[in-house]
């Protein structure tokens, strides 16, 4: 089959060559459910404050943006898939090197730096990488199709995780994920490369590319930080329980793996813009639900059940939004420069904030109010890209 597909090439097979990525994908995000939930916890457990966390946090996000210029030029230089390959190869480093933290040790910079260079190294050519190989008629089904694959493989990996750290230790759990990662890079073997588009310097992009895509993850960055990242610190401080912790985000991707596909295939037959307006405006109202109701272990169940249904929502519109404009623009690699560049904003001044509300001793729920902003400028984004329709 990868002979196959590397002879015939990706436009023959392109449909082909979309699977074989998802399924990197896949494999990929399930050790990140498996051991990515609780590499913050990690930090914490050995010595850092929960605002010095956050600060961590926010210093991989803002180095990103320092060093994503060099990464483009190595995409560049070698292609898409060496790249994503290359990213993925990198990232099973990460995890070993994390378990070298120590409190505010060398080994903590160490970290922080090689996690903004493999994230950058990984993250620009994968976005890139998808958007040349979908189509745009088909593209709600293709993310749907990645992410029912992501939800179905990660679905014990949260369990599975805490059942590591309680039985075995971190070591046990980051060597599990790092194997992962690395078997996640064999769908690799047989896909070609894809090209971005048309070559343009950076004043070139600057003026051709549209704007869009880095508003749109301002936004992202600013709403997902605080889904992804600060939320389920709040969870784990709740209960301060590993297996708690771990069966209720086993729980929500239950709830969200059939919802993917259904709702990918209605957002090609037109019906983007109700999703995502359906989808932002519950995912406000789950925000704000969280900051003034989620402070028992069934509130905290009902809201993370609550988020992963939205979830299939807003990924899937925020997906179909980016991958396509990506597309339509005159080179996909510049386009995803300048989007996760936004990220990388949104994303840091969520950590920061978060940050300051722990130090003045607020708490980092308050700090979820940010989140809420951010999905407005999504909604803003995305409200124009549906306008063409």
């Amino acid at each position: 089959m990868f002979k196959r597909i590397k002879k015939a090439g990706i436009k023959l097979l392109p449909e082909e060559s979309m699977r074989f990525l998802n399924l990197h994908s896949a494999v990929k995000m399930v050790s990140s459910n498996l051991a990515g939930i609780f590499s913050l916890i990690y930090l914490y457990k050995n010595g850092l404050q929960i605002w010095q966390v956050c600060l961590a946090l926010a210093a991989i996000l803002i180095l990103r943006l320092i060093v994503r210029p060099l990464s483009l030029k190595l995409v560049f230089r070698s292609g898409l898939r060496k790249s994503v390959l290359l990213g993925s190869l990198s990232y099973a480093g990460l995890f070993q090197l994390l378990y070298l933290v120590n409190g505010i040790n060398i080994w903590l910079f160490v970290y922080i730096i090689y996690a903004a260079v493999n994230d950058t190294l990984y993250w620009l050519p994968f976005h890139a990488y998808y958007a040349s190989l979908g189509a745009n008629k088909t593209r709600g089904k293709q993310i749907g199709m990645r992410e029912s694959l992501v939800s179905f493989g990660s679905i014990l990996s949260p369990a599975a995780g805490a059942f590591l750290i309680v039985n075995y230790g971190f070591y046990a759990l980051f060597a599990a994920a790092s194997f992962l990662v690395l078997l996640s890079c064999i769908p690799f073997l047989g896909i070609a490369d894809a090209k971005p588009g048309t070559a343009m310097n950076f004043k070139q992009a600057l003026k051709k590319i549209p704007k869009s895509g880095f508003w749109l993850f301002v936004g992202d960055g600013a709403y997902s930080t605080g889904l992804v990242i600060i939320w389920p610190l709040i969870i784990f401080f709740l209960f301060n329980n590993y297996f708690t912790y771990g069966w209720i985000f086993t729980i929500a991707l239950v709830s969200q793996t059939m919802g993917y596909l259904v709702l990918g295939a209605f957002m090609d037959k037109g019906h983007g813009r109700i999703i995502c307006t359906i989808a932002l405006s519950c995912a406000a109202v789950a925000m704000a639900g969280k900051i003034l109701f989620a402070y028992n272990l069934k509130t905290v169940i009902l809201f993370a059940v609550i988020d992963a249904l939205v979830g299939t929502l807003y990924f899937t519109s925020l997906g179909t939004v980016l991958y396509n404009s990506s597309r339509s623009s005159k080179n996909t690699l510049w386009f995803q420069f300048f989007a996760e560049s936004g990220w990388d904003i949104g994303g840091s001044l969520t950590a920061i904030v978060a940050a300051a509300s722990s130090y003045f001793g607020f708490g980092l729920r308050y700090s979820l109010i940010f989140s809420i902003i951010g999905l407005v400028i999504v909604g803003k984004v995305s409200g124009k890209y549906y306008e063409k329709f």
